[in-house]
């Protein structure tokens, strides 16, 4: 079987490197709608969707480092030493943060293996079930 897709380190550090990057522009996202929202429950949210990219970038940081890869940092997006808002490609907070979930979603089914692989291994599951189905009447 040939997969169109193979899956290595390589590519996990890959995609996992591009959720980090992700993550970094939407952590620095967070920050400057909270400097400009005065409402105290949306601040709320807003410091606690800071701490969740935090723990994220840590969690995607380690397991980059635990797959013999370097994490991509602020520092390596950054030729001018700060972010600019052509980092920001996302019109709002919300759809920004929809948008990191979609990227994890099609990193999930992309570093799962292949989903070509899935598709073949179902593929010969459903075979021999259907096997068992029509020889359910033959005893041994």
């Amino acid at each position: 079987m040939e997969l169109s897709n193979p899956i290595n380190n390589q590519h996990m550090i890959d995609g996992l490197n591009e959720v980090l990057v992700a993550s970094f522009n939407a952590q620095h996202h967070c920050g400057a709608v909270l400097k400009k929202s005065s409402d105290k429950k949306v601040r709320r949210v807003i410091k606690e969707l800071i701490n969740a990219h935090d723990n994220h970038i840590e969690l995607l940081s380690d397991a980059i480092r635990y797959l013999g890869g370097a994490p991509r940092t602020v520092s390596d997006l950054l030729p001018f030493g700060k972010l600019k808002t052509i980092f920001f490609p996302y019109r709002n907070l919300r759809q920004q943060e929809e948008n990191l979930i979609e990227l994890c979603n099609q990193k999930i089914k992309y570093l799962a293996g292949s989903s070509e692989a899935t598709i073949k291994l179902n593929l010969v599951k459903d075979d021999i079930a259907a096997c068992l189905y029509m020889t359910e009447a033959v005893k041994d």
